[in-house]
């Protein structure tokens, strides 16, 4: 899927088996995004292959402080060495407890949530974290893996 422009929304959607073979310099497999936002929720990409961002490309928003945003997402099937989703522009991750998620990146391999952990010792307080300290150390006496 490729959005050029506008606001977009998936929800409880599956991308599967989406491959660009363009070039070596291919990216977006499942979804590419330039000049747009958009909002997932639920959806589930599988088995999509690119050079770069094998689910997702995030390449640019409409404005410079635009954000898109993602809850609930299923990455799976990313071919070794490639990255999952690369985004020069702003996401912000609803992530499960326990995970984290720079605002832009790139991460790697299959996840549900978010593809980072939090650091042992250390608690979520909420679903966006943007450090791998993930808000809080755990608190004395409570095991925080």
């Amino acid at each position: 899927i490729s959005l050029r422009s506008g606001d977009h929304s998936l929800t409880t959607t599956t991308i599967t088996t989406c491959v660009t073979t363009s070039d070596s310099a291919s990216t977006g497999g499942g979804l590419f995004v330039r000049d747009s936002t958009f909002a997932v929720q639920g959806a589930a990409f599988v088995d999509n292959e690119a050079a770069v961002g094998a689910a997702i490309t995030y390449e640019s928003g409409p404005t410079f402080d635009a954000v898109s945003t993602m809850s609930g997402v299923h990455i799976e099937g990313t071919p070794p060495n490639t990255s999952s989703v690369d985004f020069a522009s702003d996401i912000d991750w609803s992530c499960d407890p326990g995970q984290w998620s720079p605002l832009t990146g790139v991460v790697e391999g299959d996840f549900e949530g978010c593809a980072k952990s939090c650091d042992a010792g250390t608690v979520g307080t909420g679903a966006s974290h943007r450090t791998s300290t993930c808000g809080e150390p755990c608190r004395i006496g409570h095991f925080c893996p």
